[in-house]
C-alpha cells in the first residue's frame, strides 16, 4: 500500500496505540532546517490547520516517550530486512514502513528499552533504532522521487525488546553482537554444556493465578541479558532487582523452583559471554545471594508491573482527598511506586499516566497530577518535560520522610 501527501491522517494515527505525534516535512525531503520536531505538542495535532498541513506535506512521526513510547528499527537493505524478519517472526505482524529500500519495524518496546544509536554489520551502516530523540517518516515522497509506502498496515504491537535476535555480525551501543552470534562464539569454545530448564517448560513454576506467565517473564528479564564481556555479574544483580520489586508489587515471594526457571532463561541468554571457568550452580548461586540481599528493588519500568496489583490493592488514606475513582487509583499507583523507590522520589511522567489510564491527552494528565499535589499528597522532587526529555521525579508526602526533607 503506497502513501501519498494526500493520505489520511486519522488512518496514520490508528495504527498506534496511544497519540503520536506528527510532523509536517517539505514534501520530497526527509528533514530540513526550520522544522524542529522537538516542538510538536498535543495542542498541534489537535489543531484542524495543523492537521491540513500534515495531510498536504511529507509526514514525520516523533518516537520515544514522546508518543506514548513508540519505536522502530530502521533496516538500510532487503537483504537484512528479510533476515531479521526470518530471526524474528512475531514482528512479522507488526506496522512495517518503507522510503527507498529496506524498512522501518514499528513497535512498542517492552522492557528497559536502549539509547537511540545506530546499528553496524562488520563495521558497516547497517540501521538505526530510533526511540527518544528521533522522528521518522512515514508518509509523503522519498527524496528520491518514489512514494513511501506501508508494506505491513496493522497497529504497532508491544514486544519486548531483550527478545529480539540481530543477524550475526550486527554490533551496536547495546549489543557487541547478535544472539546468533553469541551462538557461533559458544561453539568454538570448549566448555561443558549443562541441561538447564526453561520456564516456558516447566509448569510448576506457574502460579495458580497465572502470574509468571510468559509476559512477566520477558518483564523481568528485559534490560539484564550480558552484551558485553564481564558485565554478566552486574546484569544478573539486576535481575535480582527486577524479581525483588516484582515479589513486592504482588506480596508474594517467587517459589525456589519460581526463581531457578527465570534464571534458567537468563543462563541460557546470556551465551557466550559467561565466564567459561564458572559452572551454571555457582551463577545460580550468586543469582540467589543477590536476590536474598537486595536492598533497593528495581524502579526503570516497573510502573506496568505495579499497575497491574493497583486494582486489588486498597487505597491509602491519602486517597480520601479526592472522590474521583481514578485520581484515587493514581494516588494508589504513587505510593505502590514511592513504596518500591523508598527512599528515593519515584519517576511518573504524563504520558504514562495517559497511556495507564487511556486518557484523550497528557494535557489532563498533567493536571491529574498538579491536583495531587495541591491536596499535599505529592511533591515534585525533580520536574521533568520536553526541556530534558525525562519523568518528573515525586515524593509521596507522607512517606518522604528524611529524604524529603534533605532534597
Amino acid at each position: 500500500m503506497k502513501i501519498t501527501p494526500n493520505n489520511d491522517v486519522s488512518f496514520l494515527l490508528s495504527l498506534f496505540q496511544s497519540l503520536v505525534l506528527l510532523v509536517a516535512w517539505p514534501t520530497g525531503k526527509k528533514g530540513c532546517k526550520g522544522v524542529d520536531f522537538t516542538r510538536i505538542s498535543t495542542k498541534d495535532m489537535m489543531d484542524p490547520a495543523y492537521r491540513l498541513k500534515l495531510a498536504e506535506s511529507n509526514i514525520g512521526v516523533v518516537q520515544g516517550e514522546a508518543s506514548g513510547g513508540i519505536g522502530s528499527i530502521d533496516i538500510d537493505d532487503d537483504g537484512g530486512l528479510e533476515e531479521f524478519l526470518t530471526l524474528n517472526p512475531d514482528l512479522k505482524d507488526t506496522l512495517r514502513t518503507r522510503g527507498a529500500r529496506g524498512a522501518n519495524i514499528w513497535f512498542y518496546p517492552q522492557g528497559e528499552a536502549p539509547k537511540s544509536c545506530r546499528i553496524k554489520r562488520h563495521g558497516t551502516a547497517w540501521g538505526e533504532w530510533r526511540f527518544d530523540g528521533c522522528q521518522t517518516i512515514i508518509a509523503g515522497v522519498h527524496p528520491c522521487g518514489q512514494p513511501y509506502s506501508l508494506l505491513r498496515p496493522t497497529p504497532a504491537i508491544r514486544f519486548p525488546f531483550a527478545k529480539i535476535q540481530f543477524p550475526a555480525g550486527v554490533t551496536a551501543p547495546f549489543l557487541q553482537s547478535s544472539i546468533s552470534s553469541i551462538t557461533e562464539q559458544k561453539t568454538e569454545q570448549t566448555q561443558t554444556v549443562v541441561s538447564v530448564p526453561s520456564v516456558l517448560s516447566v509448569p510448576s513454576v506457574l502460579t495458580k493465578e497465572g502470574e509468571l506467565d510468559k509476559d512477566t517473564v520477558e518483564n523481568l528479564l528485559a534490560g539484564t541479558i550480558p552484551s558485553r564481556a564481564h558485565g554478566n555479574h552486574e546484569r544478573l544483580f539486576a535481575l535480582a532487582r527486577q524479581v525483588r520489586a516484582f515479589e513486592i508489587t504482588r506480596n508474594k515471594p517467587l517459589s525456589e523452583a519460581e526463581l531457578e526457571a527465570i534464571f534458567s532463561v537468563w543462563y541460557q541468554r546470556a551465551g557466550g559471554y559467561l565466564r567459561a571457568d564458572q559452572s551454571w550452580d555457582e551463577y545460580l548461586f550468586e543469582f540467589c545471594e543477590a536476590h536474598t540481599s537486595v536492598k533497593q528493588p528495581a524502579g526503570v519500568k516497573l510502573v506496568d508491573l505495579v499497575w497491574q496489583t493497583v486494582a486489588t490493592t486498597p487505597p491509602p488514606r491519602e486517597a480520601a482527598r479526592v472522590s474521583d475513582p481514578n485520581l484515587k487509583k493514581l494516588v494508589t499507583l504513587c505510593r505502590s511506586l514511592q513504596a518500591l523507590s523508598h527512599p528515593e522520589p519515584f519517576f511518573l511522567s504524563c504520558r504514562t499516566v495517559q497511556r495507564l489510564f487511556g486518557l484523550a491527552n497528557h494535557e489532563r494528565a498533567a493536571l491529574w497530577l498538579r491536583i495531587l499535589r495541591a491536596k499535599k499528597i505529592l511533591d515534585v522532587a525533580k520536574q521533568g518535560g520536553p526541556s530534558n526529555m525525562k519523568a518528573s521525579r515525586y515524593y509521596y508526602r507522607s512517606m518522604a520522610g528524611v529524604a524529603q526533607a534533605a532534597a
